[in-house]
């Protein structure tokens, strides 16, 4: 994915290195989730620098970033291959690409932790700045189908 951006780069990173400074600065947004891209799981490179000025508000600098990303945000209908990470009387957890944790209410067969099993999500919502999600288990799905 591709986004562009104003971010704010600190005076001390003004140096020849100004395109990695901006891009440790990006590399911080890793590992966060937003409701319009979810799970930003990589920030993969600067495409392009558009223009820079000084904030008279604050005099801080601003870089207008064009950057490309890796996300995964969850969606309704697919089958996701997930790790079970806990089993309570309720139910268990499951995660999804190592971001996404999934509750399974209606579990019928014996699985243990660290189990990979197919789910499909039937909720998705957004809330505190990452996604909750309840689904439910998927057996003998064609690998066709699998994420």
């Amino acid at each position: 994915m591709k986004t562009t951006e104003s971010i704010r780069v600190p005076s001390i990173m003004l140096t020849r290195d100004l395109k990695t400074n901006i891009l440790d600065i990006l590399k911080a947004k890793e590992s966060t989730c937003t409701k319009k891209y979810g799970y930003i799981t990589k920030i993969c490179c600067i495409d392009k620098i558009y223009k820079a000025y000084v904030n008279t508000a604050d005099s801080s600098n601003i870089f207008q970033v064009e950057y490309t990303f890796d996300a995964f945000k969850p969606e309704l209908s697919i089958v996701y291959q997930s790790i079970i990470l806990a089993i309570f009387p309720q139910g268990i957890i499951a995660e999804i690409n190592g971001c996404v944790k999934v509750l399974i209410v209606d579990v019928k067969d014996y699985v243990l932790v660290g189990q990979v099993i197919n789910i499909r999500l039937n909720e998705i919502a957004f809330k505190s700045g990452q996604y909750q999600c309840v689904g439910r288990v998927i057996e003998n799905v064609p690998q066709s189908q699998k994420i």
